[in-house]
């Protein structure tokens, strides 16, 4: 593009070239100027570059832990243009957020706007108290308990195609099945609509509209429209599985039977199915995660197998957390800050480095090993062990993630095994997660059926 504009301002005002390149070459002394590593610092910032559109950080999952290594365990950076601080240490980023908690923000994604009020963790203080409660109260309830045989009979179908599809093509792709897989789960969990029901085919359409991937570009008639008709399908369903007289399998029948008001409310309408896309994404990279790690380590995998033990199963999702998954938090300041002697101005990102936290040998002895025992018995403070944050924006679904994560855990260790086929390094995904290799491909077999 740059080299478009200067060829254009050549041919057609060629007497602008001189002040054009004066100024590209002022912009460029002050972009260097500002990436000196020490830039700053003498007025109080954290050492570090602030090169303005690194790239490193999208390609190299090691790259924080490389900074920290050359500039402390605190230090600055620029993401996307915008200048940030990075914090190791939970201990630290704990103290940051208890201490500067009113004037820290979480920066909202584009999403947000659509859903009147906007998505639970950008809400206003007070809002976010009460909403937060509502729905900390249902991912608390007992529907998870009741529709356990239903997840787990997912899973086990889900696994039992991928099986057939690898006897047919002699390997099977493992990331699109999971994100179908998750995503009948979840519609079955979240509104009580199987992959059976009519309105499944449609839901599954109206969520490529609303996709939060792709919110900043996003028509908003559109997405509005398709969120309309999301909730249309929801209060249909809600008053069929509100008559039933059976305990609530699906969060959406708890939430209108605790208040039938509640799907009037445009702003849990709203949470209620973003939660439900959102964490669609974030509990099938996990799931993808679990996949590697048993893969990675078949030894886990077997004694899996053979215990079938959900404390076992549990220890492995900890412990795939603690390695992947969980990567950072993400904080604006509204105001200057101190964080160990180090100056946060006003405006700039905070990024607290959740998995390089995870790695500190002092918590964590030979932290690069894959231990799910590590986790038996011994309990971690959130200044040690902290994949789904810590205090007021803490994940309500903490729970929720780790047993249906150990659901899954159990049903394909004790009814399958796989051998790899084509893999490639870890990339980021189109969630802004560090994820398995989408080309990462397996062949797969059901385990025989022990009498």
């Amino acid at each position: 593009m740059y080299l478009a504009a200067v060829a254009a301002v050549a041919v057609y005002a060629a007497e602008w070239l001189r002040p054009a390149a004066i100024l590209a070459t002022t912009a460029v002394v002050s972009l260097l100027w500002r990436a000196r590593p020490n830039y700053g610092v003498a007025s109080g910032l954290p050492p570090g570059s602030l090169q303005p559109l690194p790239v490193r950080p999208w390609s190299d999952a090691e790259f924080y832990a490389k900074q920290a290594r050359r500039y402390g365990d605190i230090f600055k950076m620029s993401q996307f243009g915008r200048p940030m601080v990075c914090v190791l240490g939970l201990e630290r980023a704990n103290r940051l957020l208890l201490e500067h908690d009113d004037q820290l923000v979480a920066p909202p994604l584009a999403f947000s706007r659509f859903i009147e009020g906007g998505y639970l963790r950008y809400l206003p203080e007070q809002s976010h108290t009460q909403y937060r409660r509502i729905f900390r109260t249902l991912f608390h309830s007992q529907v998870l308990t009741n529709a356990e045989p239903r997840l787990a009979s997912v899973f086990r179908d889900a696994l039992r195609a991928m099986a057939d599809e690898s006897a047919r093509a002699g390997e099977v792709v493992v990331k699109p099945a999971f994100m179908r897989m998750m995503f009948a789960a979840w519609s079955e969990l979240f509104y009580g609509i199987d992959a059976t029901h009519p309105d499944f085919p449609r839901l599954i359409g109206l969520f490529k509209i609303i996709d939060a991937r792709k919110a900043r570009w996003s028509s908003r008639r559109r997405v509005g429209a398709a969120l309309a008709d999301i909730g249309s399908i929801l209060r249909q369903r809600a008053e069929v599985l509100a008559a039933v007289e059976a305990p609530s399998a699906c969060f959406l029948v708890e939430l209108s039977r605790t208040d039938p008001a509640a799907l009037a409310d445009r702003t849990i309408l709203g949470n209620l199915i973003y939660i439900m896309h959102i964490t669609w994404g974030d509990v099938t990279g996990l799931l993808l995660w679990v996949f590697r790690m048993l893969t990675d380590h078949p030894e886990s995998r077997e004694r899996l197998a053979r215990e079938r033990s959900r404390q076992l199963a549990t220890g492995i999702v900890l412990e795939t957390l603690r390695l992947e998954q969980s990567e950072s938090r993400y904080r604006r300041t509204l105001s200057d800050l101190e964080l160990d002697g180090f100056r946060i101005p006003k405006g700039w990102l905070v990024r607290m480095c959740i998995r390089e936290s995870h790695r500190d040998e002092k918590v964590f002895p030979n932290p690069f090993v894959f231990d799910p025992d590590r986790f038996a018995g011994r309990p971690f403070k959130r200044g040690e062990y902290a994949p789904f944050g810590a205090f007021r924006l803490a994940c309500i679904g903490e729970d929720l993630t780790k047993a249906v994560a150990g659901i899954f855990a159990l049903e394909l260790a004790s009814g399958f095994t796989w051998q790899m086929v084509e893999d490639g390094p870890a990339q980021v995904s189109s969630w802004v997660h560090n994820a398995p290799n989408p080309r990462l491909s397996v062949r797969m077999t059901s385990r025989p059926v022990v009498a």
